[in-house]
């Protein structure tokens, strides 16, 4: 970081270049490295040294060294080509059309029911455990957020280790 000569402070750029970064600001660095790779910009290997780097920096300055040679990617982009509202929108497509299947075969569960005399009110446990099963996370129910890694960790160091004693 350059000392202000006469009082005048550095361009603003400068200044922004030696702050030192967050958590947050690394994870950005490496979602947007990782979005990168995925349109084939970066090789596996460079994309790993690079979320090292980034793990590393300390500074703003250090982070943009990293996406200096990469272009910009446009927010509403994901890395399979589609645009940001389409994926969102088939989200919830996918949720909806869970639901009309739910709602569909409830009620046909509960015309038998009704058909058969209304003795016990059996239906309610097939409503209970598929209801339950669309609230919770997972591929029955809502979508959950992609796993994210710890800071200085990569995928490869999840793995475990082949053979040997535990």
């Amino acid at each position: 970081m350059n000392a202000p000569e006469h009082g005048v402070p550095p361009p603003a750029g400068e200044q922004e270049a030696g702050l030192r970064v967050s958590d947050r600001e690394r994870e950005r660095a490496v979602d947007l490295l990782s979005q990168h790779a995925a349109q084939g910009r970066l090789t596996p290997e460079e994309l790993e040294a690079r979320i090292d780097s980034a793990h590393a920096a300390r500074t703003r300055g250090q982070l943009a060294v990293l996406t200096a040679d990469l272009p910009a990617i446009d927010r509403g982009d994901h890395p399979d080509g589609t645009r940001g509202r389409r994926v969102a929108r088939g989200a919830q497509l996918d949720l909806s059309g869970q639901l009309v299947a739910f709602f569909a075969v409830n009620l046909v569960l509960v015309a038998v029911w009704a058909l058969s005399g209304m003795g016990y009110f059996w239906p309610a446990w097939p409503l209970l455990g598929w209801g339950l099963a669309l609230l919770k996370p997972g591929p029955c129910g809502r979508r959950r957020a992609p796993r994210r890694l710890a800071p200085g960790t990569s995928a490869r160091r999840l793995t475990r280790p082949t053979g040997g004693s535990v």
